[in-house]
């Protein structure tokens, strides 16, 4: 299976795909930052306020995280699942969607010093390593990241 990334002027790898969970009516379309320096794939605040997810009642994760804007203690929003968009096969591949289920994923919460989220075209939140180690070949070319598991 082949999960093919666009790279940004920044060398940054973005990938658009969906998301559901109990949270939301349907898929919801998101768009993640391939991010090897992340160990798990969680929400951004961004995309948890444009999604409308009710974060207030969900548990805390185990361990807090570091990020640009300080700790936090990460949410755990239950049963969601990922859809991103793959090809299968070598000389006539066939599109196919790679569905991923998380019992439980990392969200951070919207700071209150940050009111605003950012415009939806700059909202992303992070694919991390418990999705990316599924890939075993990783080549950069022509403006693009493909991912062969």
């Amino acid at each position: 299976m082949r999960i093919i990334a666009r790279v940004d002027g920044n060398h940054q790898a973005f990938i658009l795909g969906g998301i559901k969970c109990t949270h939301l009516n349907q898929v919801e379309q998101i768009s993640f930052l391939v991010d090897t320096g992340c160990s798990v794939t969680c929400l951004l605040s961004d995309d948890v306020t444009r999604l409308r997810i009710n974060w207030q009642p969900l548990s805390y994760a185990p361990h807090s995280v570091r990020t640009a804007n300080g700790t936090t203690i990460p949410r755990l929003l239950p049963d969601v699942d990922v859809y991103l968009p793959a090809l299968d096969g070598f000389m006539r591949s066939t599109h196919k969607i790679l569905h991923v289920h998380y019992p439980q994923m990392q969200i951070l919460p919207p700071n209150p010093q940050l009111p605003n989220p950012q415009p939806t075209c700059y909202t992303c939140s992070l694919l991390g390593m418990d999705f990316l180690h599924r890939f075993r070949k990783w080549v950069f070319r022509d403006g693009f990241l493909t991912m062969d598991t």
